[in-house]
């Protein structure tokens, strides 16, 4: 596949071996939502969604509870 897209020695599809385990993912997903960056990109959207109406906001809104139930307590977001 990689040849045919042309990608000059990228690699688009990683081989098995090369695939993250489960609990290092999981580490990894924890450590990305830990950073301020983050919490302040979810601090905006979760502020937009809550000002916006229908059907996409609330889905917005069910998406910021789940990312927020996935946190550590102890994260500025779920402080706020």
């Amino acid at each position: 596949m990689d040849a045919l897209m042309d990608v000059e020695g990228e690699v688009l599809v990683p081989d098995l071996d090369d695939a993250i385990e489960p609990e290092d993912l999981d580490a990894q997903v924890k450590e990305i939502m830990s950073l301020d960056v983050y919490q302040q990109l979810m601090r905006e959207q979760i502020e937009r969604a809550s000002k916006e109406k229908g059907v996409e906001a609330e889905v917005s809104r069910m998406e910021a509870a789940k990312a927020m139930g996935m946190m550590d307590p102890k994260a500025p977001l779920t402080r706020a």
